[in-house]
């Protein structure tokens, strides 16, 4: 009994008001003459937008499905060439849009600006009237303890870790790196779980939804009996739905590099320019990272003395580079200059290679690891968290 009610919430969820639209009643401080427009976060497609009067708006329309949107809020002078908009004066908030009767209120003095500022002290927006919004507060609410400890973690992690490692303090700050690396993973791990439990209880919201989808993005830190598990969670609410088909495709994507399959074995240009496999520099038995990298990458740059320290102080431990320059030249001459010593290949470029393609990297420096049988094991492996894989792996 207790299922079906929960099944039944959830297809409420999900068709309430589809039959009629949404209104937005806003009140925005501060801001009168600015230009209000409504955005859908995924495709960043702009759906309506008016002037703010007196201080106050409405916007209208109807959605097929909740989903996050974004609220930009532009007190830029009218007419102002895009090249010249400051982006202090572009103020952004993300809410979940149904189609019911909703009042925003804000103040552009507390809202988040397009840009991050470390400084600026931000105020939540006040949303009512969209029973997903509610819900989305209600899941931050259950992971704020534990946000605030990744938070602090991250302060840590900057300040015992990468500053003291930019001073040439590598011994002190590897040994605080490690430690900090090993907390913010178990943090990570209640994170994870708190979220999974609130999907379960909640498999119609569409931020659990949105969450599941995020844990499956990329290259995923999961095996395929747990993807299986989280597309468990979704069906019996969205099974049928458009955005459920296209979940199941990125399933399908993040099956191939889930934890313990095996590695892709794509074609790539070694340092004559010739194509060869990627097993042809793979060394059987061992564990290997995958490191994709490029020359005008600032964060992969800064990561190349550490990949040398991590060779000496563990030989058995492969790194394979693979860089995603267009230019075998400029590729060459950094390879030089910076002494990368160990196997090297390189990509068609970015969105037209492997990597992207295959591999599904989004960003770089991304670093994969491969178990002894050519299996993916971690994902993430930068710094003081590759430290701490390394540490465990070897004992020491």
């Amino acid at each position: 009994m207790k299922k079906t009610l929960v099944l039944c919430a959830s297809a409420a969820l999900l068709c309430a008001c589809q039959s009629e639209g949404f209104v937005i009643d806003g009140s925005i401080a501060h801001a009168d003459g600015a230009r209000v427009t409504l955005v859908r976060e995924i495709t960043q497609e702009r759906i309506d937008s008016t002037t703010i009067e007196n201080g106050r708006f409405r916007l209208s329309g109807k959605v097929d499905t909740p989903e996050r949107y974004l609220l930009e809020v532009n007190a830029n002078p009218a007419g102002t060439p895009a090249e010249e908009l400051d982006p202090e004066q572009i103020f952004i908030t993300a809410f979940y849009l149904e189609n019911s009767k909703i009042s925003l209120t804000a103040d552009t003095e507390t809202m988040p600006t397009l840009y991050w500022q470390q400084d600026r002290v931000v105020k939540p927006t006040q949303v009512v009237g969209s029973t997903q919004e509610d819900l989305r507060r209600q899941l931050d609410e259950r992971r704020s303890e534990v946000n605030d400890r990744l938070s602090e973690l991250a302060e840590r992690m900057m300040n015992e870790y990468y500053l003291p490692m930019d001073a040439g303090k590598a011994e002190e700050a590897g040994k605080a790196g490690i430690e900090i690396a090993r907390q913010e993973q178990k943090v990570m791990d209640e994170r994870q779980q708190i979220t999974l439990d609130f999907a379960r209880e909640n498999p119609g919201a569409a931020v659990s939804f949105d969450e599941i989808s995020y844990l499956m993005s990329d290259i995923p830190a999961l095996t395929a009996a747990q993807i299986d598990e989280l597309m468990a969670i979704l069906a019996p609410a969205w099974e049928g739905t458009p955005k459920f088909e296209q979940l199941k495709e990125q399933a399908a994507k993040a099956r191939k590099l889930a934890v313990g399959e095996p590695y892709i074995d794509c074609e790539f240009y070694n340092l004559d320019g010739e194509l060869v496999p990627l097993s042809s520099v793979i060394p059987k038995g061992r564990y290997v990272m995958l490191e994709f990298w490029a020359s005008w990458c600032s964060p992969c740059r800064g990561e190349i003395p550490h990949l040398k320290h991590v060779r000496k102080a563990y030989p058995d431990f492969n790194i394979i580079s693979i860089s995603l320059d267009d230019k075998q030249e400029v590729w060459k001459k950094v390879l030089k200059e910076e002494g990368m010593d160990w196997p090297q290949l390189r990509d068609n470029g970015f969105q037209q290679g492997h990597a992207f393609n295959d591999y599904r990297v989004m960003g770089i420096p991304c670093c994969i690891i491969l178990d002894p049988e050519g299996r993916f094991c971690k994902v993430n492996m930068r710094g003081a968290y590759l430290d701490a894989f390394l540490e465990d792996l070897y004992g020491r």
